[in-house]
């Protein structure tokens, strides 16, 4: 259905669709035409260092992005630039750099009052203070994000960072404060209508009721996770949940029906191994 189309709308639109489907060596070459052809476009150089990155090239990545920050096209003033800089070093594991040039993606927008690059830079930064330990900072710095999304209509992006909040949360072993932020991630999913991703706000829920020894209440959750993920096909969610369920039913006394559920995910769980190990 192509043919009629321009010859930039045409390749830009294989190159995300490349990209959703992984295929990164196409997706790369049709995002680096892209950005040769039309050099004052930034969203095609900015494809293409998401491309690399996510393929597993984040060095390249960066080349790049610093090309980007040099082409006469691009001032080098555009936040964007070092909110793909802070997702690449994050990859990277350079944390100290990545969390400034998040820092400096926050600031840069909101000097220019690009709200969804703001929401976008604060979830970025929360996720290395995360990893460098400064749990706090994250959590504000997540709900800032959340804040941000919602208003502009993203409520997809707010709900996935409730849910990052509240894993957060969960790692510091505060189970209530996790589940308010899972249970409402879970009613902006619904809202939306986004059953593959009610699933594992559900599974979440049902964590913070086991660690709070809540069974009985946890385990009706994994089972409503667990009929999601039999409807979508999600083999790993279906593997979490009935793990998850034999868990209940072992700390319940039912030494039967854990040992059952157990032996089932045991050949969930190999079963997935053996998908791996051919597509690799």
């Amino acid at each position: 259905m192509s043919a009629n189309l321009r010859t930039e709308e045409r390749l830009s639109i294989e190159a995300q669709y490349r990209k959703l489907i992984h295929e990164w060596p196409r997706a790369i070459q049709l995002y680096r035409t892209l950005a040769d052809l039309y050099p004052d476009s930034l969203d095609y150089e900015l494809g293409l260092a998401a491309a690399q990155t996510q393929s597993g090239a984040p060095k390249d990545a960066l080349v790049t992005l610093q090309a980007s920050y040099q082409t006469k096209s691009v001032t080098g003033d555009d936040p964007r630039i070092d909110l793909a800089k802070a997702v690449t070093l994050n990859e990277l594991g350079d944390l100290p750099n990545a969390r400034q040039a998040a820092a400096k993606a926050i600031e840069m927008g909101k000097s220019q009052h690009a709200q969804l690059v703001v929401a976008q830079a604060n979830r970025t930064q929360s996720w290395t203070l995360e990893r460098l330990g400064e749990l706090d900072h994250a959590v504000a710095g997540l709900t800032e994000a959340k804040v941000l999304f919602a208003a502009a209509g993203d409520l997809e992006s707010s709900a996935s960072t409730l849910l990052v909040i509240g894993h957060v949360l969960y790692d510091k072993a505060d189970y209530e404060v996790a589940r308010r932020q899972f249970e409402e991630a879970l009613l902006l999913y619904r809202q939306i209508g986004s059953r593959p991703r009610m699933a594992p706000a559900l599974h979440d829920i049902g964590n913070a009721l086991y660690e709070e020894g809540k069974l009985a209440e946890a385990r009706t959750y994994y089972g409503q996770a667990l009929a999601i993920d039999r409807e979508i096909g999600s083999k790993l969610g279906i593997a979490s949940d009935v793990g998850s369920i034999a868990n209940v039913l072992l700390d319940s006394g039912d030494l039967a029906g854990a040992e059952k559920m157990q032996r089932q995910d045991l050949k969930l769980w190999s079963a997935i191994r053996t998908d791996v190990v051919l597509l690799v």
